[in-house]
């Protein structure tokens, strides 16, 4: 609430002005005090504003708007530096979901995304070391990450393990959805057929409620979100019935939190395209 004190001493200090202004009935000055109420009044609501974001649930759409006009108008105003609004920007609790093929630039666009956008990041890694060439892959990754950022090795019951300890950090990213969707489904089918109807319920239940818990995770979590997943939808249809059901299981993740995030990019080539934006 910097903001607001600032603002309510700079209305007192203003309110002296006024009352000057009209007993020397000086027209000018009056109106200069006026406009720098309703300054001093929209600096102290957009701070109240930006508390809102912070507080409400993602979809109070009417506590977001207030604070990111009231922003940008300070701003415009000169009552705020460029500096100050591109923070509130970057600190808004977001979800943004980052697709593409294998090695599209997903990972690395996702790191860039975390660095520009906070400094305290929680890395939620999905991966396990099944092999010498994933332990490879994990290491590599992990050398890539800024050293003060906290990692935790969550492969399943991701949301509730991020609810009953939340993260001191002001961004979370999670690399990645593939993964996870994979040890939901090997853990769900296990010895199953993963061709019979029954195998791919209890997988299909599995995943969604995975899904489910990570949502709520975010809805309930002070912080914004990154999440990288893979697009497999694209390529040749699976030989085998655990490949077609791993693929419809992705895809329908995907969909499940596309429908959530606030902005969803699509990676093609190391370039990001918009599918989705926090503008509509």
């Amino acid at each position: 609430m910097f903001l607001s004190s600032i603002g309510v001493n700079l209305w007192q200090s203003v309110d002296k002005d006024a009352k000057n202004a009209k007993g020397t009935k000086d027209a000018k000055r009056s109106f200069f005090c006026v406009l720098c109420k309703f300054l001093c009044l929209l600096w102290f609501y957009s701070s109240i504003g930006v508390n809102l974001w912070q507080s409400v649930d993602k979809n109070h759409r009417l506590a977001q708007i207030f604070s990111v006009f009231s922003a940008n108008f300070c701003v415009f105003c000169g009552l705020l530096p460029q500096s100050v609004d591109d923070k509130i920007m970057t600190n808004l609790k977001t979800l943004t979901l980052i697709l593409g093929g294998a090695r599209s630039g997903k990972s690395s666009h996702a790191l860039a995304l975390a660095r520009q956008r906070a400094r305290q990041v929680v890395f939620v890694a999905t991966a396990e070391a099944g092999d010498e060439e994933m332990a490879e892959r994990i290491a590599r990754h992990r050398a890539e990450r800024p050293p003060h950022w906290e990692t935790r090795e969550l492969t399943r019951r991701v949301g509730a393990a991020l609810e009953a300890h939340p993260p001191q950090a002001d961004l979370l990213l999670l690399d990645d959805l593939t993964l996870l969707v994979g040890n939901v489904l090997l853990a769900a089918v296990q010895n199953a057929d993963p061709a019979a109807l029954a195998a791919q319920e209890a997988a299909r239940r599995a995943v969604e409620a995975e899904i489910e818990t990570l949502v709520r995770a975010y809805r309930r979590l002070p912080l914004a979100w990154i999440v990288v997943s893979n697009e497999v939808g694209c390529g040749l249809v699976p030989a085998t019935p655990l490949g077609r059901l791993y693929r419809d299981l992705l895809g329908r993740a995907n969909q499940l939190l596309a429908a959530e995030a606030d902005e969803v990019l699509l990676m093609v080539a190391g370039i990001p395209l918009t599918v989705k934006s926090p503008s509509g």
